[in-house]
């Protein structure tokens, strides 16, 4: 039985179960759910949807033309087959401004995309726009950053995302643009039924805190509006439980760059020093 970081450990219980019963022996392999440390993240609120795709325009532009570390491919998340279309055409009417070349281009990539548009897509395009039909099942090449616009139904699937990029050890960044009105819409929270169907498939006795953090969209909500830990040890603690050995934080892992929470808290301490020495 082969099961994926991305299933919390207590919404596996009801099939290891099964499997022990002396039918057949069983094998569980599962890695932590740990984010690579050449791999930072952040979640940037946005406030207004309207303001989203600008915003995700002028990132994706600072990610392709920054000086210092500059992305060979994107990777765009969105949340539906509908926008991912209307996102291309967006981006593909400020080309100019992202400062593409005529050779770079841009993909849509879902469900319904055929077998070679596909792997023309991941082969060949600067910039590729999908859902997760693409985002949690393959590898693609040089791919550096990974931004997930807007929202999405789980953590698993922001993981899976985030997970695409830097996977040939280079530095990497993954996003969450987050627009909490755009969440609302999607999801609203008087429909309560929205979480129990994203787990309609688990056993009902196995759909405890954990599974809902890691496996419904009021666990995304949960995780973007959560400054109070680093990034890193909050997913860890949403897939492996509250109670396993927690990862080193940004700060304790050496490298950059560090995510926004990490960040902020290293702000927020040199300020304070600072004040301190003036006084």
């Amino acid at each position: 039985v082969f099961t994926t970081a991305t299933l919390p450990v207590s919404i596996m219980a009801p099939y290891i179960t099964f499997w022990d019963l002396g039918i057949r022996g069983y094998v569980n392999i599962r890695n932590r759910t740990e984010l690579p440390a050449n791999l930072g993240i952040t979640v940037e609120f946005v406030s207004k949807s309207a303001e989203m795709t600008n915003r995700l325009a002028q990132l994706t532009k600072q990610m392709l033309t920054n000086k210092s570390w500059r992305a060979r491919r994107i990777l765009i998340l969105v949340p539906t087959i509908e926008s991912t279309v209307r996102l291309q055409q967006e981006l593909h009417s400020r080309r100019e401004m992202l400062e593409l070349q005529e050779s770079d281009g841009i993909a849509v990539v879902t469900s319904e995309s055929s077998t070679e548009s596909i792997m023309h897509a991941i082969t060949e395009a600067k910039i590729i726009v999908c859902t997760t039909a693409i985002s949690c099942s393959m590898n693609i090449p040089s791919l550096d950053v990974v931004i997930v616009f807007k929202t999405t139904y789980s953590l698993a699937d922001l993981v899976q995302a985030w997970g695409r990029a830097g996977r040939e050890g280079q530095a990497a960044r993954g996003y969450l643009l987050w627009c909490p009105s755009s969440h609302r819409s999607m999801f609203p929270s008087d429909r309560p039924r929205i979480d129990l169907d994203a787990v309609a498939w688990a056993r009902q006795s196995t759909i405890d805190d954990q599974a809902r953090l890691a496996l419904c969209p009021s666990g995304v909500m949960r995780f973007a509006t959560d400054k109070s830990r680093c990034r890193r040890v909050q997913l860890l603690h949403a897939f492996d439980g509250e109670d396993c050995e927690s990862p080193p934080a940004c700060e304790k892992i050496g490298s950059e760059p560090w995510c926004d929470v990490c960040v902020f808290n290293l702000d927020r301490k040199s300020t304070r020093l600072n004040s301190s020495h003036r006084t």
